[in-house]
């Protein structure tokens, strides 16, 4: 597959999955053996596994910011990988990450790349700071600024 045909099926599980909910675009574009890497949890294994992780985060975002956004900032591919860049935007309206809702705008930046083979997604690494939006929403304290 293109370079182009790959970053059109990241811009798919985007638009299909992560803002309306639809679970076939997952099983139309993962791997049965879909492996999600992320560094602040356990490995997933499989695609089954995969949409329960991913039902949960859109539900956690549902409650806890139920205008979120993602905003892609780049979207680089080359050869089997596609890079992405995004930010998640919402108003803090409900709980989230056990801070009840503010009314306050929330950011939280993040990368995630993706491995293409064959039209299917294969693996997904993610990184992104839950940190700084812990702070925005109360539930660790800010940083006192330095001077």
């Amino acid at each position: 597959m293109t370079t182009e045909k790959n970053k059109e099926i990241v811009r798919r599980v985007l638009d299909e999955y992560w803002h309306n909910g639809d679970e076939e675009v997952l099983d139309e574009l993962f791997a049965t053996d879909y492996v999600n890497h992320e560094l602040s949890n356990p490995e997933v294994r499989g695609l089954e596994e995969y949409k329960q992780w991913a039902r949960g985060v859109r539900a956690m975002w549902n409650l806890g910011a139920s205008d979120w956004r993602i905003i892609v900032e780049d979207l680089v591919a080359e050869g089997d990988k596609v890079l992405k860049r995004f930010v998640i935007r919402g108003t803090h309206s409900g709980e989230l990450l056990g801070a009840p809702g503010t009314g306050k705008s929330i950011e939280m930046r993040g990368m995630s790349l993706y491995r293409i083979s064959a039209g299917k997604v294969r693996e997904i690494y993610w990184n992104y700071d839950v940190f700084n939006l812990a702070q925005q929403v109360g539930a660790v304290p800010a940083a006192a600024a330095t001077g």
